[in-house]
């Protein structure tokens, strides 16, 4: 697995620290932080599993969805 599925991991366990422990930042961005890991793990899991991925193998398109993405969200 790519080594950002890792960071992935790594960001979602730490916001679920974070928010136990009730740093207000964290529960305030808890949702942007944790998908931030999500977009990250599942990626790198797909390359891992199918050898696609927006981020290795399709970036252009991953830095056009990117932004689009948190227009949409708003």
């Amino acid at each position: 697995m790519p080594f950002y599925g890792y960071l992935g991991i790594f960001i979602i366990l730490i916001a679920e620290v974070l928010l136990f422990l009730k740093v207000k930042i964290v529960g305030i961005y808890f949702t942007p932080i944790v998908w931030t890991g999500y977009i990250l793990f599942i990626d790198a899991l797909n390359f891992k599993l199918y050898k696609t991925s927006l981020i290795k193998t399709r970036t252009v398109e991953f830095l056009i969805m990117l932004p689009w993405s948190v227009i949409c969200c708003f």
